[in-house]
């Protein structure tokens, strides 16, 4: 065995019946203790090597006590045999055992080796302990079939980029223990030897040739690109959206697909889920059909393991039933809890994360993913946002409940999920890019801070602010929100970023101051603001 690597068995002729061995199938309520002491069960599916009355051994895997060679032993039978790997592998991993003979069947051995196994090993046997040849018997495939495969030299060179001669690649082929015949129109009729299990393709062929001519003569070539068009699929775009994510700080979440029916229920109470006919237990009752519950409990696991800050988010298949059959969707679920530091030059500083983090989480992603005309819909009273597209609804986002955030195991923390569905955003995605040239005039930035009524909605402040400040606005941002002991209660405290620009020159103070003043009147007369 170790010497060819074809495993061999010796069974002590004088304890088997008729002198006869046989391979076959296991028979119910067989049972066979191998040379190792145990008592093993043999079932119809085993492969046996048995004699006249019971089993000898377990085909390829280990042999019987009964049967063994001691030193009383006089006459040997060796058995040298080929077995099919998948069968091997099956009855190793039912009897829970690990032997020198499986390792190798399960891999493949040799077919052509076993008449020379068998023979080398009746010569030590007669070398070394005055043993006496008394025969051969063989049954099955006498001799391994020739496996042919067709070397042509136009794909030689065309893979390997090596033009070489044929009679060289007949000389190397040949040194390997190939047999090599012209075929006709250049072609080469190779017939692979039984122990080149890994030889099988013309590429395997075409690898043994250059590794032996040598990768250095192999040509440096730049490789031809050509430009196409390409057709982003929706694969590409969650991909893409997972790179914006992931830059965006967030980590990737991997959650199970099925649920148990409660915990599907206190989170998504009006779905109808499609249940398991045989689950495998209580927890995978169900096909989840949002991705929330899966995302509390990797928050909690996290939050659990003491870090300070959690933002997670997961793009997977949702499961629905629609007309009557399972329909799947492609869902973005996202998860934020927890507070994250900021070191400042003194002192570090804790922000906590908060809907407003989730909402500009969403924004971004919608904003790269060339989206416009999306808005959220809100009631000042509840901390839920509906996300609409024109007027289509694409999501939700929301701060967990007291009840969901208990039956998650999370304790003093809040935390804000958004569930987005990519079949439709991807609808409304427009991935083209146009470049646009840098301003050639230098920018005038402006701060706006004050103060002003919480109900007010600060998208159409920004609306108004935009069309007020046409055309030298060209940017307005929200930089800072605070909501602290200095503002009124029931107000928040908001500073705008305005950027006012020309593509024709360079602005002055003539210029800006006007269209300023605009802005801050509108903020005073139409929404009630005070300067701070």
């Amino acid at each position: 065995m170790f010497e060819l690597g074809e495993p061999l068995h010796a069974f002590d002729l004088d304890k088997i019946k008729q002198n006869k061995i046989f391979v076959r199938r296991g028979l119910e309520g067989e049972k066979l203790v191998t040379i190792d002491g145990l008592l093993r069960d043999i079932d119809k599916n085993s492969l046996v090597i048995a004699d006249a009355a019971k089993p000898l051994a377990l085909a390829g895997i280990m042999g019987g006590k009964e049967s063994e060679v001691t030193y009383a032993t006089k006459n040997i039978l060796l058995e040298a045999a080929i077995f099919n790997p998948i069968l091997i592998r099956r009855q190793r991993q039912l009897q829970g055992i690990q032997s020198e003979s499986s390792y190798r069947f399960e891999r493949g051995v040799d077919q052509g080796i076993v008449g020379e196994a068998s023979s080398r090993a009746a010569q030590l046997i007669a070398d070394f302990c005055s043993g006496k040849d008394e025969g051969l018997y063989s049954s099955g495939l006498a001799k391994a079939r020739e496996k042919l495969v067709t070397l042509s030299p136009i794909s030689l060179e065309k893979i390997s980029g090596l033009n070489i001669k044929a009679t060289k690649v007949k000389k190397i082929l040949s040194c390997l223990g190939f047999k090599v015949k012209a075929k006709g129109k250049g072609l080469l009729s190779v017939s692979v030897p039984s122990f080149r299990q890994d030889v099988c393709l013309e590429e395997d062929l075409i690898e043994e040739v250059t590794r032996i001519y040598g990768y250095e003569h192999i040509p440096v070539t730049i490789p031809k690109i050509l430009p196409t068009v390409t057709i982003k699929d929706s694969r590409a775009l969650v991909s893409g959206i997972k790179n914006i994510l992931i830059g965006l700080g967030l980590s990737e979440a991997i959650t199970y697909s099925l649920i148990d029916k409660k915990t599907l229920k206190d989170f998504a109470p009006l779905s109808n889920p499609i249940e398991l006919l045989n689950p495998l237990s209580q927890d995978q009752e169900v096909l989840r059909t949002t991705l929330i519950p899966g995302l509390a409990r990797a928050i909690a696991h996290n939050l659990n393991q003491k870090q300070d800050c959690v933002a997670l988010f997961e793009c997977a298949g949702i499961f629905l039933e629609k007309d009557g059959l399972p329909c799947q969707e492609t869902s973005l679920g996202i998860a934020l809890s927890g507070a994250k530091k900021m070191l400042l030059n003194d002192s570090a500083v804790k922000d906590e994360l908060g809907m407003l983090n989730l909402k500009g989480i969403v924004e971004t992603l919608l904003n790269r993913l060339g989206i416009k005309g999306y808005e959220f819909v809100s009631d000042a009273h509840i901390p839920k946002a509906d996300i609409h597209i024109g007027s289509e609804s694409v999501g939700s986002m929301q701060m967990l409940s007291q009840e969901l955030l208990d039956l998650s195991g999370i304790k003093g923390k809040n935390v804000f999920v958004a569930e987005l569905s990519l079949d439709k955003i991807f609808i409304f995605s427009r991935m083209e890019k146009k470049y646009s040239p840098l301003p050639k005039y230098p920018e005038v930035v402006r701060d706006v801070s004050f103060i002003l009524k919480k109900e007010e909605s600060v998208k159409n402040i920004l609306i108004t602010l935009k069309e007020r400040g046409h055309p030298l606005l060209r940017k307005l941002r929200v930089v800072d929100y605070y909501n602290g002991k200095q503002i009124p209660q029931g107000y928040r405290g908001l500073t705008l970023e305005l950027v006012y620009a020309s593509s024709e020159r360079t602005l002055t103070e003539e210029d800006v101051a006007p269209v300023h003043a605009n802005i801050c009147s509108a903020l005073k007369e139409e929404f009630g603001a005070q300067m701070r």
